[in-house]
């Protein structure tokens, strides 16, 4: 058994646990009865050679100092266990696994797991023995000072990791782990991956300066890693035009590229390869339509109308309460992209967008896709957002809101950088001036631009070369009539072109 050695005068055999619980390392045991099985959830999951490099992410968790926490928190698919356990085998670090589940909610086999990973990882050292009780009936911060000790006297750096923390994740729980945070042994680094952001008591208690997060924008693939994956399996060099297609269905998404280069494993061309991948996602979006309620159903409906949204907008739209939101991001969050900024904003993955909407078609009738629309022109209007306001006015049909709405002032700051939304207006009678005839990917990068982005921030956004972003921004200019970016985005401001995220 994992524990501290007998303490002196104390003796081996101990009386059940008093009302208050003992108070060290050597009452609480690895008990095969109670806990669940390890045999698997104590293993750090094996990485194939074939995935690429994440050195971008393995420096920021070697920087991690000693006795700190690490949050990486990300939708499924993002490849949160592949990173660390790449990472772990990468630098050769000693570390314990597990692998929570539901049974782990309870504080008490939490405690017994957590210690039976560790006892796995140390299966060749000589380690502390000698616990002698479940740990029922123990209060948390007794629970975390036993297992702080427990740490403390394997007396060699290591790295903790909690992988698949939303599935233990309950209030006692969180907070037997904040309390080990407060006494967290100086050679140990606790890793905590889950699939939502960690609660605040825990991040709260990871002291000043040792707190490292990584999110699901640091977990993204970026293009250059997604290239060099494809590129390596591809039959022949690929040009953008091959490649295009392909970076813009994997979004970033690590899950995405897995399935695309299981394809060119096996010979497939990259646009077989790319064909395939739409078909599986066609699978996954009715998959998870398949497993909300009516009610979720609609609201999803309602949020598929925008190009980003949070939980306040899905309130305004009358979409569901909070509640609603949060089951339906546990639920569908897998095809989104976020939460992004202090609002938390969201948008739908480009490999689920059309085909989420295609599916949606008929959720909603034309009256309520419009009242919808004319509910969040309201809201982003009170936001100051007014260009996203007359977007939704205007795709909603509502031509005298848009009106009203372009009538007000330009506001001086805005709360934050408008939003795209609308990216087709040109053909609108109600606009006052002409639009330009910009190509889809002009009005990209034009949104792009807006946001003051470099060329090489564009380029990784839209999944192309900076070659390909400083042509299509000379003919932007060109087109407009201006000399430089800034001059773009005001000229786009004044013919009413969504400003993009």
């Amino acid at each position: 058994m994992l524990g501290v050695p007998e303490m002196p005068g104390r003796s081996s055999s101990r009386s059940p646990l008093g009302p208050l619980g003992p108070k060290t390392s050597d009452d609480l045991t690895v008990d095969a009865h109670t806990a669940p099985a390890l045999n698997t959830r104590a293993v750090r999951p094996a990485v194939p050679s074939s995935l690429p490099s994440r050195e971008r992410l393995w420096g920021r968790l070697d920087e991690a100092p000693p006795s700190s926490l690490i949050a990486v928190s990300a939708p499924a698919g993002y490849g949160k266990s592949t990173v660390l356990s790449q990472w772990l085998q990468t630098r050769a670090l000693v570390h314990a696994w597990l692998s929570l589940d539901g049974g782990d909610s309870d504080p008490a086999i939490f405690a017994q797991s957590l210690l039976g990973a560790c006892r796995s990882a140390f299966k060749n050292r000589s380690v502390p023995g000698g616990l002698r009780h479940s740990g029922r009936g123990l209060r948390a911060r007794e629970q975390a000072l036993a297992l702080t000790q427990c740490l403390e006297q394997l007396g060699a750096p290591l790295v903790l990791v909690l992988d698949d923390y939303h599935r233990a994740a309950s209030a006692g729980v969180d907070e037997l782990v904040a309390a080990m945070l407060e006494d967290l042994p100086a050679a140990v680094r606790l890793v905590i991956a889950s699939r939502y952001t960690l609660p605040s008591r825990l991040l709260a208690n990871a002291a000043r300066g040792k707190l490292t997060t990584i999110g699901q924008s640091d977990l993204r693939l970026r293009t250059a890693e997604v290239t060099r994956l494809v590129q390596r399996y591809a039959v022949g060099s690929l040009d953008d035009t091959e490649l295009g297609p392909v970076l813009q269905l994997v979004d970033g998404w690590p899950l995405a590229l897995s399935l695309i280069e299981r394809s060119l494993h096996g010979s497939m061309p990259l646009a077989e390869a790319g064909l395939n991948l739409a078909q599986q996602r066609e699978h996954m979006v009715a998959h998870i339509l398949g497993s909300l309620s009516p009610k979720l159903r609609r609201g999803l409906a309602r949020l598929a109308l925008f190009d980003r949204f949070c939980e306040p907008l899905f309130i305004a739209i009358e979409a569901g309460a909070t509640e609603d939101f949060r089951t339906l991001m546990h639920h569908a969050g897998i095809m989104c992209v976020g939460p992004i900024g202090e609002r938390g904003w969201y948008r739908f993955h480009r490999l689920f967008a059309d085909a989420l909407r295609e599916c949606l078609q008929g959720a909603l009738t034309a009256t309520q896709a419009a009242e919808a629309r004319a509910q969040a022109s309201g809201w982003f209007a009170s936001r100051g957002l007014i260009e996203e306001a007359i977007a939704h006015a205007l795709r909603g049909g509502n031509t005298q809101l848009a009106d009203a709405l372009l009538a007000r002032p330009e506001p001086q700051d805005h709360a934050e950088p408008p939003s795209a939304v609308a990216r087709t207006h040109a053909s609108d009678s109600s606009l006052p001036v002409a639009t330009p005839e910009l190509t889809p990917r002009e009005l990209d990068v034009l949104l792009l631009l807006g946001r003051r982005m470099s060329n090489k921030e564009i380029a990784g956004e839209l999944h192309i070369s900076e070659a390909t972003v400083k042509r299509h921004a000379h003919s932007i200019y060109a087109k407009l009539g201006v000399s430089g970016r800034r001059a773009a985005a005001r000229a786009a401001r004044q013919l009413h072109l969504a400003a993009g995220p």
